[in-house]
C-alpha cells in the first residue's frame, strides 16, 4: 500500500517536473525566436543606417559643389559689377543746393586740379542716394561721375592729391569744405577694403577679382 502511494507520489512529482520543464522549454523557444527577430531587426537597421550614411555623404558632396558654384557666381558678379564702374569716380564734400549743375561741378573740380575737361567728357553724373533724404551742408551726398573715356578718369584720379590745398570755395561755393575724389566701389568691395582681415588691393584697369570667404 505504501509502495503504491510512494509510486504515485513519484509519478506525480515527475509529471509536475516534466510540465515545468516543458514550460521552460517553451519559454526558451519563444525567447530564442524573439532574439532571432531582434537580430534580424538590428541587421536591418544597420543596413538602413549604412544607406543613410552613404546618402548623407553624397548630399554633403552635392552641398559643397553647390556652395562652390555659388561662390564662383558671386565672385563673377562682383567682378562684373565692379568692372562696370571702371570709368567712374566719386566726389565727396561738395555742398548740395537747389538747381545745381552736377556736370559743371565735375568740370570745375577737374579744372581745379589741372585737368581741362568739358561736360562732353562726362557720360553721366548724379548724386548718390543717402539715408538723409534731404539737403545737408555738413554731410552732402556724394557725386558719382562716369567719364566717356578711361584716360580722362585716370588722369583726374592721379592728380586728386592736388585738392589737398583746395576747398569748395575754389569752385565758387560759400562753404569751405574739403573735396575728396575716390574710386567708385560696390558695397561688397567697400566692406572688404575696410576690413583688416580681408585687405583689398584694387586695380581698376581691368576686371576686379574679389574672393569671398
Amino acid at each position: 500500500m505504501l509502495d503504491k502511494k510512494f509510486e504515485e507520489f513519484i509519478t506525480d512529482c515527475f509529471g509536475h517536473l516534466k510540465r515545468s520543464l516543458d514550460e521552460v522549454k517553451s519559454s526558451l523557444g519563444f525567447l530564442c525566436n524573439q532574439y532571432d527577430d531582434l537580430q534580424k531587426t538590428v541587421a536591418g537597421l544597420k543596413e538602413e543606417n549604412k544607406k543613410l550614411v552613404n546618402e548623407n555623404e553624397s548630399l554633403k558632396l552635392e552641398i559643397m559643389a553647390v556652395k562652390k558654384d555659388v561662390k564662383i557666381q558671386k565672385e563673377a558678379m562682383n567682378d562684373q559689377e565692379q568692372y562696370i564702374r571702371h570709368e567712374c569716380l566719386e566726389f565727396s564734400g561738395i555742398p548740395e543746393k537747389e538747381g545745381e549743375d552736377i556736370y559743371q561741378i565735375i568740370v570745375d573740380i577737374s579744372q581745379a586740379v589741372g585737368v581741362d575737361i568739358t561736360e562732353d567728357d562726362i557720360s553721366v553724373s548724379h548724386r548718390l542716394p543717402s539715408k538723409l533724404g534731404h539737403l545737408n551742408a555738413e554731410s552732402p551726398k556724394k557725386i558719382i561721375a562716369k567719364f566717356t573715356r578711361r584716360e580722362i578718369r585716370d588722369k583726374i584720379y592721379r592728380v586728386r592729391k592736388g585738392l589737398s590745398n583746395k576747398t569748395t570755395k575754389d569752385i565758387e561755393y560759400r562753404n569751405n569744405n574739403k573735396i575728396y575724389i575716390s574710386e567708385s566701389l560696390i558695397e561688397r568691395n567697400k566692406e572688404l577694403l575696410k576690413s583688416k582681415k580681408s585687405p583689398l588691393n584694387l586695380n581698376l584697369s581691368g576686371p576686379i577679382t574679389v574672393r569671398f570667404t
